[in-house]
């Protein structure tokens, strides 16, 4: 079994610092306050494995089980 893998993965333009790990995608804003998305928030898995940022800023979220895309509030 491997470890929980968690990476720095990307700032956003927003100032956001975005996390991968086991339990989602760790949001964390440039006044200290933090946000998990889960898969309740609208990701294929909780099991996030990496990101990127796309067009016109979206996020792409690599997880175990799909990639979910979100652009701003929306998946």
């Amino acid at each position: 079994m491997r470890p929980p893998r968690t990476s720095i993965a990307a700032t956003h333009q927003d100032g956001i610092l975005y996390l991968t790990g086991l339990g989602g995608l760790n949001l964390i804003r440039a006044d200290g306050s933090a946000t998990t998305l889960t898969s309740e928030d609208g990701l294929v898995s909780n099991a996030t494995q990496d990101i990127t940022t796309g067009p016109a800023g979206s996020l792409w979220v690599a997880t175990d089980a799909g990639v979910s895309v979100r652009v701003g509030d929306n998946q």
